[in-house]
């Protein structure tokens, strides 16, 4: 931290000097190219309104969202950093409220006093799961209602919210992959040359100029989005390979890029299958809602198949890529699962960061959405592919479903709101 803090004086001086020399162009997409770093945003996509637009007949009947918080720091900024320092700050807190707010809103018809929502232990997960039901519930909720599920049990097996912690075998790693795109691309010793000539002496590593880049998105969350300084600094071929370091890092460290990424998310994935497959959900809740860490969700993406590329070479940019670490783990993601009704059909639907998300293998409904019939179908098949998550994790212990959502504290279809 004591790095971070020299460069953030130090460089915000030398850039009123230096403020023209280079910037990323005008209509350039900052914030399609920082990653997991970057606040909340609605998600860039290809697909237009008129592709998956839904007619008057359609209702959404069921919903799940899964959502992180993911957290930062930089001890120049913060009073107290040995209390402060990996915990959420209060504009997280505040961004939770408005997602819960927001979504009871949105899903007002499905809404009920008595629905449950689970979270892992994790303490700061914990408080951002406590801020959501501030807003989905009012500020008098039933504290029962928040179940926590813990994140050190290491015999849960694919029973928890955090399925990568309790396989053994999983191996991701980060690393390898952006220094291989780094060496053959050299992109990051350019990165950091250039800085070098603008402040000669200072001694810019590699590691220090990737950390300049990422104080883009730290100084922009933490002071507001119009606190541009550091990011003018780097170019848009600069923000571009970047992005794409960043994205390998997420496709080898919990994605596809990991032979078990989709097992581990797949007790995830059945157990929304599941609930989206019947007609009355046992205890008749229609929103489930579960928060976790980035890299969990990232694990779940590829549990159902979404995201998916056959290939992410390390030797140059993949400009067609599907998986977008910008699109699908900033700060606040969320992914939303809908079952949805139209002349009596089911269907399902994808929302990543409020933009529709396609399954490749079944798009055939209103809007692009998947038929319920041919979904569940394509999940049967899905679960032989990625194998049991006991056995290809050797996991010491506990299921290879997740059921959780089988157990809500109340059931609605007894007990009616007051």
């Amino acid at each position: 931290m004591k790095t971070v803090s020299a460069l953030f004086s130090t460089a915000t001086l030398a850039l009123l000097a230096v403020h023209s020399v280079e910037a990323y162009s005008e209509g350039f997409d900052l914030t399609d190219h920082t990653s997991q770093l970057n606040f909340y945003h609605q998600a860039t996509t290809n697909l237009t309104a008129e592709q998956v637009a839904l007619d008057d007949t359609c209702v959404v009947d069921q919903v799940h969202m899964f959502k992180f918080l993911k957290t930062w720091n930089l001890s120049e900024l913060i009073p107290n950093p040995d209390i402060e320092v990996e915990n959420i700050t209060a504009l997280g807190l505040q961004e939770a409220y408005d997602v819960g707010s927001t979504f009871r809103s949105k899903y007002a018809d499905l809404y009920d006093a008595k629905e449950t929502v689970w979270t892992n232990a994790k303490e700061r997960v914990v408080r951002t799961a406590q801020s959501f039901m501030n807003g989905f519930h009012g500020e008098d909720w039933d504290t029962s209602l928040l179940v926590q599920v813990s994140n050190t049990d290491k015999t849960l097996g694919g029973n928890t919210l955090t399925p990568i912690d309790t396989c053994p075998q999983f191996s991701g790693d980060e690393s390898s992959s952006q220094t291989a795109f780094a060496q053959a691309t050299g992109w990051q010793n350019a990165v950091s040359e250039r800085l070098e000539s603008l402040w000669p002496g200072f001694g810019f590593s590699t590691g220090v100029a990737l950390t300049v880049m990422d104080l883009c998105m730290y100084q922009r969350n933490y002071l507001g989005k119009d606190h541009l300084e550091f990011c003018q600094i780097f170019t848009d071929d600069e923000w571009e390979h970047y992005a794409y370091h960043k994205d390998l890092g997420y496709y080898y460290g919990s994605g596809y890029g990991v032979t078990l990424a989709p097992t581990v998310g797949f007790p995830y994935a059945e157990a929304v299958t599941k609930l989206l497959n019947e007609t009355e959900t046992s205890s008749c809740q229609k929103i489930f809602v579960a928060f976790s860490q980035d890299t969990q969700l990232n694990a779940m993406y590829s549990g159902f198949g979404l995201n998916y590329d056959a290939t992410y070479p390390t030797n140059a940019i993949n400009t067609t890529r599907n998986f977008r670490s910008s699109r699908v783990v900033t700060m606040g993601s969320r992914m939303v699962t809908e079952r949805i009704t139209c002349s009596n059909e089911s269907y399902v639907r994808f929302r990543i960061n409020e933009q529709v998300v396609l399954l490749l293998a079944c798009q055939s409904g209103p809007g692009l959405t998947c038929p319920l019939a041919q979904f569940v179908q394509y999940m049967e098949a899905r679960k032989a592919e990625v194998g049991d998550f006991v056995t290809k994790c050797a996991s010491t212990g506990g299921s290879s479903e997740l059921t959780i959502f089988e157990n809500p504290v109340i059931n609605q279809c007894d007990v009616k709101s007051s």
